[in-house]
């Protein structure tokens, strides 16, 4: 409960950022769409609500009473690092290859189910699409691609 580190636009100097990080029950979903032939993400507006409450409580304690918190989210909504969609061992193996789609491959975050610790999940990212790579170039080029 203090003024904002902002003034006039530049943070003071006083000032830190920390960035709360949490994994949320809730999950969003594709869903068929028949009147418009298409298919829709639909993502629970509250679903982070829970776990936005128990991150802002940790950081009201780190910083205490006498500091202030700007909470961006408030002024830009923003996701971090979202992950899943297209699941090793559910929708692709692990390979990254999508079943009973011969030559479609998912080489992204998409292959990552749930969290990474709620850690950057890039290198993560990076190390599965290598080792898929690898795989690939090594048992498909000339037989399905």
């Amino acid at each position: 409960p203090g003024a904002p580190p902002l003034e006039n636009g530049v943070y003071d100097l006083n000032s830190t950022m920390l960035v709360g990080f949490g994994v949320s029950a809730d999950r969003g979903r594709f869903v068929y769409n028949w009147l418009n032939d298409k298919v829709e993400l639909k993502w629970p507006k509250k679903g982070d609500a829970a776990i936005a409450k128990a991150i802002r409580a940790r950081i009201d304690k780190i910083v205490g009473s006498s500091g202030s918190v700007i909470n961006t989210n408030e002024i830009a909504n923003s996701t971090w690092h979202s992950l899943g969609g297209a699941v090793m061992d559910v929708v692709c193996d692990l390979e990254g290859r999508v079943k009973n789609q011969k030559g479609l491959y998912v080489l992204d975050g998409a292959l990552i189910p749930g969290a990474t610790c709620a850690c950057n999940p890039s290198l993560t990212i990076a190390a599965i699409v290598e080792r898929a790579l690898d795989r690939i170039v090594a048992n498909d080029i000339g037989t399905i691609i």
